[in-house]
């Protein structure tokens, strides 16, 4: 008995994979997508972690302000003198900043004032933020220092009138060398490292107390209508 031989109409079975050179084609293609979305995912992530730090800045800066009104935090040594019945507010937030370079924080406590090489008395207070030392220090990019001002008249430099309370915070690694640090804020959608030369934050706040007057306002606002 005669067996059929089975015939071969040219077909390729189903079953077949991919060749060497289409393998290649495809891991050059995907290397190419890879390539043109990378700068995409690094950005989103830049920008996650700058809006990370702002908001970290930006509850340091909070809850010292509000220990400052409270009584718990003193005052800040820093202050910028005010013309009574000038409108200075402008020239109040261009205060100076302060020289980096050294940056010396109490050890064995998480917050306090800090001080530096000025001359001039700077009030910088530390938020320690990654638990190191129990201590802000210069080469930390997770610890905090905010630098805070408050205005005085030429007349006095009571608090009892009440003042404008100036807040700045700054990366601790900014101060880890001697290039100066700004006064011009970040952006929340700054992507990257950041720039650990200006403020993550920046704030200008009243602190009044039951003593505070009308006239005080006007005095620091360069008069009333």
């Amino acid at each position: 008995m005669m067996q059929s031989e089975p015939q071969n109409d040219g077909r390729q079975s189903s079953q077949q994979g991919f060749t060497i050179l289409e393998s290649l084609v495809a891991i050059l293609v995907v290397g190419i997508l890879l390539i043109a979305i990378s700068p995409v995912i690094v950005l989103s992530i830049g920008v996650r972690l700058q809006a990370k730090r702002v908001d970290a800045a930006t509850r340091a800066a909070r809850l010292y302000i509000d220990g400052v009104k409270s009584g718990e935090i003193a005052p800040p040594e820093h202050t910028v003198e005010l013309e009574s019945g000038t409108p200075q507010r402008d020239e109040f937030a261009n205060t100076s900043t302060p020289d980096t370079g050294t940056l010396s924080c109490t050890a064995g406590s998480t917050v306090g004032y800090c001080t530096n090489q000025n001359t001039t008395p700077y009030s910088l207070y530390c938020v320690d933020s990654d638990d190191a030392d129990s201590q802000c220090t210069a080469d930390s990019h997770k610890d905090l220092i905010i630098q805070a001002f408050r205005s005085a008249l030429s007349t006095t430099a009571s608090i009892e009138p009440g003042y404008l309370l100036g807040v700045r915070v700054y990366r601790a690694d900014g101060f880890g060398d001697s290039d100066p640090l700004t006064t011009e804020a970040q952006l929340t959608s700054s992507g990257g490292l950041g720039d650990r030369k200006g403020p993550l934050v920046e704030i200008t706040t009243e602190v009044v107390d039951s003593e505070t007057t009308l006239g005080d306002y006007c005095l620091r606002l360069g008069g009333c209508q």
